[in-house]
């Protein structure tokens, strides 16, 4: 059987189509007569019908509206196919017949019947799919190369390595130090035999283990118990750490009378040297750090380098390992700590020094052109004035100590670098999606956490019937939506804040809604992805500006503590710093009004914005919810 005999055949087979449909077709000619054209033209209109029905169920349920347009789509265009395809082949042996050749008679047999089924396959499912697929294909190719140029012709830089992977020599660049160098390195044979095809890092992860600490020793954090971590929680936790693995298994850290928590220390902890009896907090958490010793001087040695380049799988894009970031903040952490038992101790000058190394490790991802990385960034920052805030309280910084933290947070400018991650979020987007069109068997591999895991025959079945057209669609939906926001963060660069910000702030947030809000009410093939990769960044561009308001508060709260040493008592405005101690008073860029400032009762101030919600709560900040004001220092609470 030919597929010519196919469907001649099944036009006159009388079993064709249900038993109440027959009615409403054309009677078939005579094998000689030719089959009227106006046949593929109700086969079209029938199509029509078909996508309107879909059309009309998307509008009052969208995501059962999508499945209904894509399955209409699909058998209208089956539809139209066997159409086309019966009348040319009832046409082609009504010629012959009418010529004297007599028509083909199928035989009944195993053989035909298998054949009937393989043609039903090819020219009703594989052929209106081929067809399908390769119109979104042209179509998404056509849309994203109009994309691409018109981004190109504005200057932007679409690869990712071009953003940030330039060579610096290793005496130079901050992450060559062996730490990082083995902590960005992947044994991918022992993690698929070891950790059930998860990639993750494993070389470095012994060395930064001298970095953790007893958390989980801590008093409980409950919002009936809760209170601020003292140096002295941390003492107690160290101790129950030494004291557990001498075999005092009762003695698990619990200082809190109304917490139940008797948690044994983790076995990732590293052995902390056990200090004198009788020691002082400080003199306690100081010895618990020397553990780390060893790994801090060549990150003390490496934070007076003027770049850190890490040593990024740029080519995978977002399934990039990024085993750094985890590590840095912990880093912080553990300066944070050492800064604040040194305080406590006397030791200002090593805590000046420390502070000073603080501030740089907080820098190192400035240049990163990654989102996450911007975010850790700001963390960091944040941990650091933390630092700073510690001698603050204390009253320990010299003027001349002061000044220079002032000079070095007057140099951040985190609005430049969440620029910069906007860029490479995009042009990470553009690269990955790249891969996916060459093999979409790598979007389970980035949607699915078990990379290596056998994955299931509809997963496989998705991405490889995936049309490439949508991936090109979503390419150029996240490019052109991303775009928008980096536009946005280049006009935030400058680094001190204005009251133009807040409008700013507003408009990239209301894009945010805008999309979310397209995304939920009218699903579409063509942003799928575009929406689990680009997705809150407004809120990103926010989390930005508080790390920059943040930054104004801690430069200012120097101040205040260089106009407390000169005069015995901080100021009631903040106008009183104009012009020996600030430039000018700093705005908050959330409502235009200067940063608000207050004297505490323990003979402290606090310093804040009035956050996200643009309400002004006298510098509360509760640890429960959110829409709170920006406070600094942050561990200040209601």
């Amino acid at each position: 059987m030919t597929p010519e005999t196919f469907f001649c055949w099944w036009e006159e087979s009388p079993t064709k189509g249900f038993r109440f449909l027959r009615r409403f077709r054309s009677p078939t000619p005579r094998p000689e007569e030719p089959l009227p054209w106006s046949r593929l033209l109700r086969s079209v209109f029938v199509a029509t019908i078909l996508l309107a029905i879909a059309a009309i169920v998307r509008q009052e349920s969208p995501v059962l509206g999508l499945v209904a347009l894509v399955l209409g789509a699909f058998i209208a265009t089956s539809v139209v196919c066997h159409s086309l395809f019966t009348v040319l082949s009832w046409n082609r042996r009504a010629a012959r017949i009418r010529s004297g050749i007599p028509p083909a008679v199928p035989s009944r047999s195993l053989w035909t019947a298998m054949l009937i089924l393989v043609y039903a396959v090819i020219f009703d499912i594989a052929t209106p799919y081929v067809l399908l697929t390769s119109l979104e294909r042209a179509h998404g190719t056509l849309r994203w190369k109009a994309t691409r140029d018109t981004l190109i012709a504005k200057g932007e830089r679409l690869g990712f390595r071009e953003l940030a992977r330039w060579e610096v020599p290793e005496d130079q660049n901050a992450a060559a130090i062996p730490l990082f160098r083995e902590l960005m390195r992947t044994n991918s044979a022992e993690v698929m035999k070891t950790n059930g095809g998860i990639r993750i890092p494993t070389a470095g992860q012994e060395r930064m283990k001298v970095f953790s600490r007893p958390e989980e020793q801590l008093p409980d954090k409950s919002r009936r118990s809760w209170h601020p971590t003292t140096l002295e929680d941390w003492a107690t936790a160290f101790r129950a750490v030494q004291e557990f693995r001498d075999g005092k298994t009762n003695a698990v850290s619990k200082p809190d009378p109304t917490s139940r928590r008797r948690v044994p220390p983790r076995p990732d902890l590293p052995e902390y040297p056990a200090a004198p009896a009788g020691a002082s907090a400080a003199t306690v958490v100081l010895t618990a750090l020397q553990v780390a010793e060893p790994e801090l001087d060549p990150i003390r040695e490496a934070s007076g380098r003027p770049f850190c380049r890490f040593d990024y799988a740029w080519e995978e894009g977002f399934q990039m390992l990024l085993p750094n970031l985890a590590a840095l903040k912990r880093i912080q952490q553990h300066l944070d700590l050492r800064i604040w038992a040194l305080i406590a101790d006397g030791q200002t000058n090593a805590a000046f020094d420390e502070t000073l190394v603080a501030l740089r490790v907080s820098d190192w991802l400035r240049d990163d052109p990654l989102l996450i990385s911007q975010l850790v960034h700001i963390a960091q920052a944040q941990i650091a004035t933390e630092s700073i805030w510690h001698g603050i309280a204390s009253h320990c910084w010299t003027d001349a100590q002061l000044l220079e933290f002032q000079k070095q947070l007057a140099q951040r400018d985190y609005l430049a670098g969440m620029a910069l991650a906007l860029e490479g979020e995009r042009n990470g987007g553009i690269q990955t999606m790249d891969r996916w069109v060459k093999d979409p068997k790598e979007i389970l591999e980035m949607l699915d956490p078990w990379a290596g895991v056998p994955h299931s025959l509809e997963q496989t079945l998705f991405a490889t019937l995936l049309p490439r057209g949508w991936i090109r669609q979503n390419q150029s939906t996240l490019a052109l939506e991303t775009q928008r926001h980096i536009e946005t963060a280049r006009r935030l660069r400058g680094g001190t804040p204005t009251a133009e910000w807040r409008d700013l702030i507003k408009e990239a947030e209301a894009w945010d809604s805008e999309a979310q809000a397209r995304y939920r009410d009218n699903p579409s093939p063509y942003t799928a992805f575009a929406r689990q990769l680009g997705d809150s960044l407004g809120r990103s561009i926010a989390k930005a500006v508080r790390g920059q308001v943040m930054n104004r508060c801690a430069i200012t709260g120097c101040a205040l503590e260089r106009y407390r040493l000169r005069n015995g008592t901080y100021p009631q405005t903040l106008e009183a710093l104009v012009p020996d101690f600030l430039a000018a008073v700093p705005i908050d860029p959330m409502d235009g009004q200067p940063i608000r400032y207050a004297r505490d009762d323990n003979g402290l101030f606090r310093l804040w914005s009035v956050g996200d919600d643009r309400k002004d709560q006298n510098g509360r900040r509760s640890k429960e919810g959110s829409h709170q004001d920006w406070t600094w220092p942050a561990a200040y609470t209601d």
